[in-house]
């Protein structure tokens, strides 16, 4: 089973989400990814959110875990030390086309009720941290 973690940040009542766009699917996740051989969640964490969102995290407490497709997924409360919210330069930005695309995206509370976000669980996580 591989580990991947991924980062919930909160900022002026929004959670940043990533918008993906695979096999003509609309859907949200967040951002991270897989931990190597050799590295802790948490640098694992930072590594992806630089990769992927092009900030620098600091990474706090793990609010929610589960298991999906055979992956642990760890969820932690991370805020943003530096750098503009973008696409990074990882392997995602690298394997960008018109059907797998991706795209950094702020979301309120009721926006992620009305759209498709994954996992769905993560949301009466949400509402008890009250973003």
């Amino acid at each position: 089973m591989q580990k991947r973690v991924r980062a919930v940040i909160v900022q002026d009542g929004k959670v940043l989400t990533i918008k993906r766009i695979k096999n003509n699917e609309a859907y949200f996740v967040f951002p991270g990814g897989g931990v190597d051989d050799g590295e802790d969640n948490k640098s694992a964490l930072v590594r992806e959110c630089l990769e992927e969102i092009n900030v620098s995290v600091s990474v706090a407490d793990l609010i929610f875990k589960q298991v999906f497709n055979q992956n642990e997924e760890l969820f932690y409360l991370c805020d943003i030390v530096s750098g503009a919210v973008g696409h990074g330069h990882g392997e995602e930005y690298k394997k960008m086309s018109g059907n797998n695309y991706y795209e950094p995206t702020w979301l309120s509370l009721v926006d992620i009720k009305d759209n498709d976000i994954r996992p769905g669980e993560i949301i009466n996580v949400l509402n008890k941290i009250k973003i």
